[in-house]
């Protein structure tokens, strides 16, 4: 599984990066600070984006999504007060924010 990791924050990018770095189904994780940063044509297995990055609600996560790939967005609001947001969005995943490495696991492992 291919992993990409999109966050405006290089703390949360490699706190991620670290959490995934012992899940044996992940081949590759590469990060960004934005959605526009990923390389056109490069297609993901799985896209963990912050919903803090510009543009994710109106376009990003749309045009990652029309490329195939499953999409999980994490933030520090708690899911009720985003479920709106991220079923508008059309993602497949939701992680809270701090960051818990386990219901990060589960998260990604749930969507192999």
């Amino acid at each position: 599984m291919t992993v990409v990791i999109i966050s405006p924050s290089k703390f949360f990018r490699e706190a991620i990066r670290f959490i995934l770095q012992d899940v044996r189904e992940i081949d590759q994780i590469d990060t960004f600070e934005r959605p526009e940063d990923i390389p056109r044509g490069r297609v993901y297995d799985l896209v963990l984006c912050d919903l803090s990055c510009e543009g994710v609600e109106s376009e990003g996560i749309r045009k990652i999504k029309e490329l195939g790939s499953k999409v999980i967005v994490f933030s520090f609001d708690p899911f009720e007060k985003m479920k709106d947001t991220v079923r508008k969005i059309g993602a497949d995943g939701y992680v809270h924010r701090p960051l818990d490495p386990r219901s990060v696991k589960e998260a990604v492992l749930s969507l192999r």
